[in-house]
């Protein structure tokens, strides 16, 4: 007698429903934040020729730069030495301008004309000036995804209801308590209460604080956005919008459906919950939450 076909799960939610992830999963708002996934596993490597035109381009402003401070110091009087020695200030300053946006966007005017993402090696993120020094991840966001790119906005309205719960190789991935998820990041444990931000300032890391930096190039994040606070009595966490610019919200169930948080309000949220951060999406997990 043949023994009945073990139900489809989602890949995401881990419901019984047919497809990877199931329908209601991929109607949401990047269901990849809550599966765990690397970000080297969802970026296409960049090809030579277009770091080379990137090259190109950048150097091509540099020579554009220094040609121009030559011509301003000839027309304001300066003999040939003053001249040279402005060009190659005027082509210096252009190069640091480029090289400061890319430690910021991870792109420089030639690599953006290219369609090219330069990340840390280690972190996914922009390189720092120290990590010019070491290999890079060149990523072409033509060929593949933006690895900082915004997800798609959600509507602002809309009943509360079950937020998405993530796969059992997220919850694996948390050691215990509560954790913080970011799309294709590493999770950052909660502890007993958690400053989300831009750049939190030191000044509410009271002793005990963990500290979540959220890298958001839409500027939507606030520097100190919300605070994370589990309850050990409820097991539910405490989530509280700390006034900002671009507020916080709650991802529901329906298609891009969205609630928002009142600022400065305590609310309640389950293991699975993705919260957005301006535009930046979070999911807040603990141990366990997988079945």
């Amino acid at each position: 007698m043949a023994t009945a076909a073990a139900p489809a799960l989602c890949t995401v939610c881990g419901a019984r429903r047919a497809g990877s992830p199931c329908a209601q999963c991929a109607m949401r708002a990047g269901p990849w934040i809550a599966t765990g996934c690397s970000w080297r596993e969802r970026v296409a490597p960049a090809r030579p020729a277009e770091s080379l035109l990137g090259a190109l381009v950048d150097g091509a402003l540099w020579v554009a730069a220094a040609l121009v401070g030559l011509l301003c110091g000839r027309a304001a009087g300066l003999n040939a030495l003053g001249a040279i020695v402005l060009a190659v200030g005027a082509g210096l300053a252009a190069a640091v301008a480029t090289v400061s946006g890319l430690t910021r966007t991870g792109q420089t005017p030639g690599l953006a004309l290219a369609k090219v993402r330069v990340l840390g090696a280690d972190s996914g993120y922009p390189p720092r000036w120290t990590d010019l020094l070491r290999p890079t991840t060149r990523a072409s966001t033509t060929r593949g995804p933006d690895p900082l790119g915004p997800p798609p906005r959600l509507a602002r309205s809309g009943p509360a209801a079950t937020p998405v719960r993530p796969t059992a190789r997220a919850a694996a991935a948390v050691p215990g308590g509560w954790s913080v998820l970011q799309p294709g990041r590493a999770s950052v444990p909660v502890g007993r209460r958690a400053v989300v931000g831009r750049s939190s300032s030191v000044g509410l890391l009271e002793p005990g604080t963990t500290r979540v930096d959220v890298y958001d190039l839409t500027r939507t994040v606030s520097r100190n956005h919300l605070v994370l606070e589990p309850d050990p009595t409820s097991h539910t966490l405490w989530v509280t919008d700390l006034g900002s610019t671009n507020g916080s919200r709650l991802q529901l169930d329906g298609p891009h459906a969205s609630r928002p948080l009142p600022p400065r309000q305590r609310i309640a949220v389950a293991s699975g919950s993705v919260i957005f951060c301006g535009d930046q999406p979070i999911v807040v997990v603990t141990e366990g939450t997988a079945r």
